[in-house]
């Protein structure tokens, strides 16, 4: 049996984990970031990447990255897949922490009545971010 898992860790973060009995399956994780700490995060994974510790992950963006002001909070939100390791993926979004908790808030049925059926937490929450 699988169901869906919001948490709020952080005032800064939000982790939706979809779980299968017990075990995690994949997570969507949004981070409220400044610009400056999302650029050396991206320049890590390419470090990772390089050193094929992690050699299919991906970064739809990452050549937008630089664009961002160092000093403004954007969110980075991170979907990680359990099952196949290795194919995490990455967002940039200009919107707050509340507008993200709203459009979780208003997705709570989907999670409810069809936790069981969802594929892939990335698919089911693109866009929320």
């Amino acid at each position: 049996m699988s169901f869906i898992a919001v948490t709020r860790p952080t005032p800064k973060e939000i982790r939706v984990d979809r779980l299968l009995d017990g075990s995690p399956v994949d997570s969507l994780i949004f981070r409220m970031m400044k610009g400056s700490e999302i650029k050396r995060f991206f320049k890590q994974q390419e470090l990772l990447t390089r050193s094929e510790l992690r050699p299919q992950i991906l970064v739809p963006g990452a050549e937008r990255v630089e664009e961002l002001r160092d000093d403004k909070e954007y969110v980075l939100e991170t979907y990680y897949d359990f099952i196949n390791e290795g194919l995490d993926r990455y967002r940039v979004e200009e919107k707050s922490m509340g507008e993200i908790m709203k459009t979780l808030r208003e997705r709570e049925k989907v999670f409810t009545f069809e936790g069981r059926s969802i594929t892939a937490l990335d698919d089911l929450l693109w866009g929320v971010g």
